[in-house]
Parts: C-alpha cells; sequence; structure tokens
C-alpha cells in the first residue's frame, strides 16, 4: 500500500466522518455523509470541487466535465451504449484471442496486459469496432497528464501543462478525425453524437472521455481482483469452478461477489471533489460556499464494514448498507458505465482462469492517481483441458 493511503487511513481511523484541514478542505470517509452530499450534488447545490482549467483543454466538452442541460443531453445520447446487452459470445472472443496472442507460458504484467485487453472490449462495446492502432500509447500518457492536470489544480502549480495537454489533444485528434468521417464507426457512439449534432470538438472530448473512463478504470479492477485472488486461493478456485457458468451464458453470484468485493477493496475512482455553491449542513458538518469537499470511496470502503481490511466476497450474501458502498458514485454524476464494467470484468475473469493457470505473482505495487493503479506479475501457463 502506498504511503499516501497509510496516511489517510491513519488520519480518519476514528472521528465523525470529515476530517477537515485548514477549515477549507474536508475528507469525507462516512458512507452516509456521502450521500448526502451527493444528493445535493444530484438537486444542483453543488460542482467540481478543483480548478480544471487545464483538464478542460483536454476534455472540456466531455461528459466527465460539463454541467447542468449540456451534460444532461450528452448522458441521454450517450447512455443507451453503456447499458445495452452485452454479446456474450463476441466478448469472450475478444478476451480468448487476447490470451492466444501470449506465448502458452511466461510472464504477464499488470495491468498493462489488461490495459490492452480492455481497449479491446471497449472498442467493442462501444464502438462496434476494433480501435485503430495507437489508442493504448496514448491511453497512458493521457493518464500521467491528467493526474498532473487536477494536481495543478489543487497546487496551482502547472508546470507547463498547458503546451502538453495541447500537444495531446492534437494527437487524439488525429486517431479521431478519421473515425468521424469514416463511415464505419456510424454504428456506435460517434454515429450516435453525429445524429445528434454535436460538434468535433463535442465528439473528440466523449471519446478521449469514454476511452479513458472505459477501459483504465475496469482494467485496473480486473488487475486488483486477480491480485487478491492470488492470495486468496480457496476464493480463486470457486472461480475458476463457476467460470464455465458465465462461458455458457448463465449468471454466478460468486463471480458477481468477488467483483464487489475487488471494487470495494480498491476502487479505482479513488476520491473525488466537490464544492458546495452556498454552505451546506450535514448533521454536525457545515460545508462552506467554495470549501473542497473531498469524497473517498477508498477511505468510505475501510470503514463502514466488518472487517473491513479482509476480502471476503461471502460478506455480499448478507445485508449490505447502500451508503457503504459507492464505487461508481451516486445521483447525477454516477458512473455512465458501471453496467458494462461489470460485464467486461465478469467475462474476462471467467475465461482469463478458465485459460490460465497462475504458477506465482509478484508483489504488487499500489500506483496512487486519477485512478488507484496496481503493478505486479504473473508467472503463468495456459490450462490444460485435456
Amino acid at each position: 500500500m502506498s504511503i499516501i493511503l497509510r496516511l489517510l487511513q491513519y488520519i480518519t481511523k476514528n472521528g465523525e466522518g470529515v476530517y477537515t484541514v485548514g477549515n477549507k478542505i474536508h475528507l469525507v470517509y462516512k458512507g452516509n455523509i456521502a450521500l448526502e452530499i451527493l444528493r445535493l450534488d444530484q438537486a444542483g447545490s453543488l460542482r467540481k470541487g478543483v480548478n480544471l482549467r487545464l483538464l478542460e483543454i483536454l476534455i472540456g466538452k466531455g461528459l466527465l466535465l460539463l454541467h447542468g442541460t449540456s451534460h444532461s443531453q450528452h448522458r441521454m445520447v450517450l447512455k443507451p451504449f453503456f447499458q445495452k446487452t452485452q454479446n456474450n459470445q463476441s466478448l469472450q472472443a475478444i478476451v480468448q484471442h487476447h490470451i492466444q496472442e501470449i506465448p502458452s507460458t511466461g510472464t504477464l504484467i499488470f495491468p498493462t496486459w489488461s490495459d490492452e485487453l480492455f481497449m479491446k472490449l471497449i472498442g467493442e462495446t462501444l464502438f462496434e469496432s476494433h480501435l485503430p492502432h495507437g489508442f493504448e500509447p496514448l491511453a497512458k500518457k493521457t493518464l500521467s497528464l491528467a493526474t498532473k492536470a487536477i494536481l495543478a489544480g489543487v497546487t496551482g502549480f502547472s508546470w507547463g501543462l498547458q503546451s502538453k495537454l495541447q500537444d495531446l489533444v492534437n494527437e487524439w485528434k488525429l486517431l479521431i478525425q478519421p473515425m468521424i468521417v469514416s463511415n464505419q464507426f456510424d454504428i456506435g457512439i460517434i454515429g450516435a453524437m453525429k445524429s445528434a449534432g454535436f460538434s468535433e470538438d463535442e465528439i473528440i472530448s466523449e471519446v478521449i472521455t469514454s476511452i479513458m473512463a472505459g477501459h483504465e478504470t475496469t482494467s485496473s479492477s480486473f488487475s486488483w481482483i486477480v491480485m487478491l485472488l492470488e492470495k486468496y486461493k480457496h476464493v480463486k478456485e470457486l472461480i475458476r469452478l463457476e467460470a464455465p457458468v458465465i462461458l455458457s451464458g448463465g449468471n454466478s453470484s460468486i463471480i458477481k461477489n468477488t467483483i464487489k468485493e475487488g471494487l470495494r477493496l480498491y476502487p479505482p475512482a479513488w476520491i473525488y471533489y466537490r464544492s458546495p455553491l452556498t454552505s451546506i449542513h450535514i448533521g454536525q458538518h457545515t460545508f462552506r460556499k467554495n470549501d473542497i469537499i473531498l469524497i473517498s470511496p477508498y477511505l468510505i470502503h475501510r470503514h463502514d464494514w466488518e472487517e473491513p481490511q479482509k476480502f471476503r466476497p461471502s460478506r455480499w450474501s448478507e445485508h449490505i448498507d447502500p451508503s457503504s458502498f459507492i464505487p461508481f458514485s451516486r445521483g447525477a454524476r454516477v458512473c455512465i458505465g458501471q453496467a458494462i464494467a461489470m460485464r467486461h470484468i465478469e467475462v474476462a475473469l471467467s475465461v482469463f482462469y478458465n485459460e490460465i493457470e497462475v504458477v506465482s505473482s509478484s508483489r504488487c505495487k499500489t500506483n496512487v492517481g486519477v485512478v488507484l493503479r496496481p503493478a505486479f506479475n504473473i508467472e503463468y501457463r495456459r490450462a490444460n483441458h485435456g
């Protein structure tokens, strides 16, 4: 675990659910308080809580940063693609082909290997086509610069990011503009946005947002779950036994509960920001206009639970307090892609543990940025089904 996460867990170990720094910054680590804040967010009483001027260069006309009517209109156009029924066989085929591309034995680097996989899955789901070569390395560069842009909004130090972000946008345009004019992509979200009259800049912002939010976060979640399963072998064996149920088109509560437990311990969007437009009061806590409210699903998921540090998927068969689990946020800005994220991880886990035997895994390093990312290797061999 990173020093940052250890420190945050330490300073929020006890208390009433809000840790305040300098009367201006409030770290929320109790689910009931977070839900009240998110209800106010849905009512339009809050805005994004840090200066995102630099990030607007990259995705200023995308769903993540839009507000009000524009946000609602964009969400309405995009929502059907994030909630459509998935073709299970096509998703399986993508994962199987990705596995077939690797040697029969060797080393896999996570999350690099899974990033490439989930880029293919998001292409199939949202764009109804294979994405052109070049998206994956550009996504890695974007994640790094986006993290720096958000930090710049908090600290006020931009480190010459404006020109770097503009250059990055130009790189994205070189990949996306041919997709906009090509009929090949008209049956996916690009075609829907063109039909809805989106401008080229709006389409580019939404494609960047959809790719980044649709594959980096899901890949990270999948990787965290693989890491956990290699520590908890008895759960891994249950997943291996249940995999054929998913692969035959069925449902498995064991696999779903395992995914939820992974998201509880390692929510990829581990912290997000809000700021009140007017002073608000929640219980004994007061948040003044323009204060910064940091809501941390990572901390909430490790406070509001019995034995919160333990990986125990069976807990999901019990009654769960809805306020204690918010990996996809809530309210008007609830993650539009949560359904396909769950389905992609479910299929990927099932195929992976049906096709791959993990011989050993390295120690995991935690990288803290916009997304909570693991870094580890596994030694593997192809499963022998004979």
